[in-house]
């Protein structure tokens, strides 16, 4: 066994006659920078971690527990009456869930460049809304404008 591969990761390489992250790669067909990514608890895909857990058999929260990691649980749902979000109110929600995302990725050594191209398109600082236009992605409907609004009338007599 190379000294690449932690400790914690042994039983599972050797269950699998893999003897570095190299062959590890090789097996479940990513670039061997990932492979050491995974087996060094920084950042990596969702997808790459469920093949890796497909590869060993075992369950993905086995996984994440060698790599350091909290279990993240069930996939995230938002409930139902989220579909009658707004655009807006859909990308604030969003845009909440990168910061979050953003944050714990940082903290597991993804660059700000790995999290700008992982940016959702309704983030609002990538594809921020024309002034003055409703947008309706969802709905497929053309943007409307809204007419300016004007400043309230002084009522007071003079």
């Amino acid at each position: 066994m190379r000294e690449e591969v932690p400790a914690q990761w042994r039983d599972l390489f050797e269950g699998r006659g893999l003897e570095s992250g190299r062959d590890l790669a090789k097996a479940i067909d990513v670039a061997p920078e990932t492979a050491r990514r995974l087996i060094n608890g920084m950042s990596v895909s969702r997808g790459t971690l469920e093949t890796a857990a497909k590869y060993f058999r075992v369950p993905e929260e086995q996984l994440q527990r060698l790599r350091g990691e909290e279990s993240a649980g069930p996939p995230f749902r938002l409930p139902r009456e989220a579909d009658r979000l707004t655009s807006k109110q859909r990308r604030v929600v969003l845009s909440v869930v990168d910061a979050l995302l953003e944050k714990s990725e940082d903290s597991a050594g993804a660059t700000v460049a790995d999290l700008d191209a992982a940016r959702s398109p309704f983030d609002p600082k990538a594809n921020p809304p024309e002034p003055n236009m409703l947008h309706d992605t969802e709905s497929g409907k053309k943007p409307v404008r809204r007419a300016a609004r004007k400043p309230p009338k002084d009522n007071r007599t003079r």
